[in-house]
This record gives C-alpha cells, sequence and structure tokens, in this order.
C-alpha cells in the first residue's frame, strides 16, 4: 500500500489515484487478512529464519506502506488499530516532516490540470495559435491514455529527465504550492515515534531515488545512513529495507545484508519463501486492484490477487 484516503477516487487530482485506497475498500482488505492469514511483522519473521527447526505457517502475511504520507497517520493507522492489525512504514528519511512534493505527486497534478485545460474549448482555440512543443504534448497524450504506464516508465528515467520535464509543464501551468504540500504531506518523527507498538518504522532510503541510477558506494550510503536516522529517531532498530520503486539489481540487494538490515522488499510480485529474504515480493494494492469494471470490490478477484495470480 502507499496512501489511503476518506475521498471518493474520483476525486482525486492531485496524485496518482493507483496509490490510493479508500477507508472503505481498506476495511474490506483488512476484515479479509484477519480471516485468512496470520499477520506478523518483520521481527516475527526473523524469528522463523533463525530458527530452521521451527515449521512455518503457510499463511503468513505481511502489511506495508510505502513512503510515509501523513494520510497513513491520519487514515490508514486507526483503521489498522480497530482491526487490531501489525505493520510496517518504509520511510524516506530525507522526507520525513518536510514540506515537500514528490516528482511523481507534481508531475501528475500539473498532467491532471494540463488534461483539463486542453477539453475546453476556450483553450484548445489558445493552443492552436500557441501549440505546446511536441515533447510535452506527447507525455500528455500518453497521460490520458494510459497514466500507469507513462509512470512506470518514469521510474526508469534519470532525475534529470523527470525535473526538465517538470520544468517544461510548469512553464504552461501554474499550480498551488500550498494546496500540493497539503494533499501530499509526509508523517513528522513525533508521529512515527509514536506508531509503535503498532507498527515498525523501516527504511525506503533517504532520498527516494531509484537505486540503479545510483553508484554502489552511494547506494551503500543510502541504505546504512537511513538505517542510523531512524535508529536516532524511533529508538528502535530497523530490520527492513524496501528499494525504491521496487527497482534493484544483484549487487544492489548484496549491499542489504553488509548495512545490517535482515530483509529487502521489491515491487516483484508474487509470494515468499525465506530463502531470497533481500528480494521479497510483494503484491501492490490499491483502490480498484481488486475491483470489477462496475467499480464494486469482488471478494473473488480479490482471492485472486492474493494468491499472486493476478
Amino acid at each position: 500500500y502507499h496512501r489511503v484516503t476518506p475521498k471518493p477516487l474520483d476525486e482525486i487530482n492531485k496524485s496518482l489515484p493507483t496509490l490510493f485506497i479508500t477507508e472503505q475498500t481498506f476495511r474490506k482488505h483488512l476484515a479479509f487478512y484477519n480471516k485468512h492469514y496470520k499477520i506478523v511483522r518483520f521481527s516475527d519473521l526473523a524469528g522463523y529464519a533463525k530458527n530452521k527447526s521451527a515449521d512455518i505457517p503457510y499463511n503468513l502475511l505481511m502489511i506495508t506502506f510505502d513512503d510515509g504520507y501523513e494520510d497513513n497517520i491520519r487514515y490508514g493507522a486507526p483503521i489498522l488499530s480497530e482491526y487490531n492489525v501489525p505493520w510496517t512504514l518504509f520511510v524516506a528519511t530525507d522526507k520525513v516532516g518536510k514540506k515537500e512534493v514528490m516528482w511523481w505527486d507534481r508531475m501528475f497534478a500539473l498532467l491532471t490540470h494540463l488534461a483539463q485545460e486542453q477539453s475546453q474549448k476556450e483553450c484548445q482555440e489558445q493552443r492552436k495559435a500557441s501549440p505546446l512543443p511536441t515533447h510535452v504534448q506527447e507525455t500528455l497524450t500518453q497521460f490520458c491514455d494510459n497514466s500507469s504506464a507513462l509512470f512506470a516508465r518514469f521510474n526508469k528515467c534519470k532525475m534529470e529527465e523527470i525535473h526538465a520535464l517538470i520544468q517544461d509543464l510548469q512553464s504552461y501551468c501554474v499550480l498551488s504550492e500550498e494546496a500540493l504540500q497539503a494533499e501530499n504531506s509526509f508523517l513528522n518523527w513525533d508521529q512515527a515515534r509514536k506508531l509503535y507498538p503498532h507498527a515498525d518504522v523501516a527504511s525506503h532510503t533517504c532520498s527516494h531515488t531509484v537505486l540503479t541510477g545510483m553508484a554502489l558506494t552511494e547506494v551503500a550510503k543510502e541504505m546504512s545512513l537511513s538505517k542510523e536516522i531512524i535508529q536516532n529517531d524511533c529508538h528502535r532498530e530497523p530490520t527492513a529495507f524496501s528499494y525504491p520503486a521496487g527497482i534493484y539489481t544483484n549487487e544492489i540487494a548484496a549491499l542489504v545484508p553488509k548495512a545490517g538490515y535482515h530483509f529487502a522488499v521489491t515491487q516483484d510480485r508474487g509470494v515468499n519463501c525465506l530463502t531470497k529474504p533481500y528480494t521479497l515480493k510483494r503484491i501492490n494494492l490499491w483502490e480498484g486492484s481488486a475491483n470489477l469494471s462496475s467499480g464494486e470490490f469482488s471478494l473473488g478477484f480479490f482471492s485472486f490477487r492474493m494468491l499472486g495470480f493476478l
């Protein structure tokens, strides 16, 4: 998971809808988990991994949230406590307590604004007289066709390219920085500390930079420094690491135990065994991940997704 919202999904226009789950649907997910799984945290998993002679339950489940958005605390945490479910929050330590808008949130808001403008007759006439640059128009067209595919491609781009495109987009529309920050704020360290014992705080690096674009020495620094910061600010040692955007290489995964972590999670889809603790698979879930075309939640569809089939 990434974000929780009390709003209907069609009211979200300042960040990727595929990051959100509504409170109502999240409750349905948690009720399903409580019925069918033994929900654990990474410290429990470490115990199973250490005691090789122990029988490991076949239905272990861990609930994770990436990034550290403040709505995890405001809307997600109370529901998780209501269902008495332990969970793990992966934070990018440079972002904690900061009024900073992540590039994907800013990009989504800019493209949404431009797409809305383009649908208005007055703006259409204006664009005929002063068309958008080709690369901006192509990005906008791809966004309208399939925003998820576009942002998946962005995850593999260099940050210089992404920031250059954002600058170009900002030349053609002006957004309220205050509103963007309010919609996409991060939790602070005081909120993070108060999560225990209901949740563990773990590392999502310092900067949330995709690691494959960095030198291995910098990757190692991101892993070790973020671990140190979490330990100092939350007074507990994080045992798990989450690769930004789920992207990694074998060389990067080999640095995880050297930094002192017992586990690392990817965004590779599927279920796990404990033989590959530094490339654990996950199932990415959001509002539409188990909904029918009508928008209605499907328990059967959700069951298949949780088995790693969808």
